[in-house]
């Protein structure tokens, strides 16, 4: 479904409902079992920060699209197409957020996204998974302490 973004900036982003976690909340169970049960279900989250959970205990996680090429341009232009191909479109936006280049610059932006304030980082690969993920291991995680 298509819905107009009435704001400047990014497109909003839409949630999908999770009956299970839905029925769980309705069914009485504690906001903090159904948030560590389906840690993606917003409204047990906002029903933690309703409850007075101090909003700072909150850890706050990146998820990052990530590229690793010896050819820093060409890493970009294979996340690019990988996230236009994801989203049905090009988004600029996303572009931007994704992490690409040589396994330096992925450090270095990896340390970006931490000293941005993620506790958390989800590093997801699009496309020959895994490779990227080895490269991950062995060339950038072992130097993001």
């Amino acid at each position: 479904m298509e819905r107009d973004n009435l704001m400047a900036g990014p497109p909003a982003t839409y949630l999908m409902e999770n009956e299970e976690a839905a029925a769980a909340l309705r069914a009485g169970a504690s906001p903090s079992e159904v948030a560590a049960r389906f840690p993606a279900y917003s409204a047990a989250w906002a029903a933690l920060a309703e409850a007075g959970r101090p909003t700072e205990s909150f850890p706050i996680a990146k998820r990052v699209y990530v590229a690793i090429d010896d050819h820093a341009e060409r890493a970009r232009e294979r996340i690019n197409a990988a996230l236009t191909e994801l989203y049905g479109r090009r988004v600029e936006a996303i572009e931007a957020a994704a992490v690409a280049g040589t396994a330096a610059d992925c450090v270095r932006e990896l340390h970006r996204v931490a000293e941005a304030g993620a506790e958390l980082i989800l590093c997801t690969a699009l496309f020959d998974q895994t490779e990227q993920m080895e490269q991950l291991a062995a060339a950038v995680m072992p130097k993001l302490g």
